[in-house]
């Protein structure tokens, strides 16, 4: 049960993003008073005080505040918020980025069966990729992905054809890399993350990057030719 009234805001401290009370004393009708001394009745700004009882009307303590993700993100795991797309790996990061989020950073077991759950039948397209060093995955917050939790299929990532650059879970839940360019689906996370700068990706497929960001293959008047070769 909750019971609403109005508090100055100079009284009112946050906790896990919901405005509440310092400390109760008493609520007579429509006047709150405080162990300060101080009574509030006007409509400075209306707060809930709580009566212990969270579990029944109030979001879990770990959760991303919503005001910080789009509307879009409906679906939550741990402290999270999750939506799907379908784009290219390149258009579905730049479009995740633009609403403040990122391609989504795998950090276990359960944040990995829950990806299945989103589209159990396709490939999903995560947020890691080797852009800045060749055969060197990193997820897009920087971390090294084989420094922590992994799920890569058996041979993988094994770079075939020269040109697979971009992370991947498959139906069955492992890891694959696959050429960034594909259609299929995205999933976006919105944890509040900061991304490097520069970030961790570039559009490797071009004559400059040829395979990987800090290449530029025609500085020297060299071309960038099919599998991403530079000479």
């Amino acid at each position: 049960m909750r019971c609403v009234f109005a508090i100055e805001p100079s009284t009112a401290s946050r906790d896990n993003g919901a405005v509440r009370c310092a400390a109760i004393v008493v609520l007579v009708g429509s006047a709150c008073s405080f162990d300060h001394g101080t009574s509030a009745t006007g409509t400075d700004a209306l707060v809930t005080a709580d009566d212990g009882n969270d579990s029944a009307d109030a979001a879990p303590p770990d959760a991303i505040g919503s005001e910080l993700c789009a509307k879009t993100y409906t679906q939550s795991e741990g402290s999270s918020l999750y939506r799907v797309g379908v784009a290219d790996w390149y258009t579905a990061e730049a479009a995740c980025e633009a609403e403040g989020a990122h391609l989504v950073v795998i950090g276990g077991v359960a944040e990995n069966n829950f990806m299945l759950k989103l589209d159990p039948d396709g490939d999903i397209w995560v947020g890691m990729s080797d852009h800045v060093a060749e055969g060197t995955y990193r997820w897009l917050t920087g971390a090294a992905v084989a420094a922590g939790y992994t799920n890569w299929q058996l041979t993988q990532p094994n770079n075939a054809g020269l040109d697979e650059d971009c992370g991947e879970m498959n139906a069955d839940g492992g890891w694959n890399d696959n050429g960034c360019q594909y259609l299929q689906t995205y999933v976006c996370e919105c944890d509040g993350a900061a991304l490097p700068a520069p970030p961790m990706w570039c559009r490797t497929a071009t004559d400059t990057s040829c395979n990987t960001c800090s290449d530029d293959c025609t500085a020297n008047g060299a071309t960038c030719h099919s599998q991403q070769l530079c000479y």
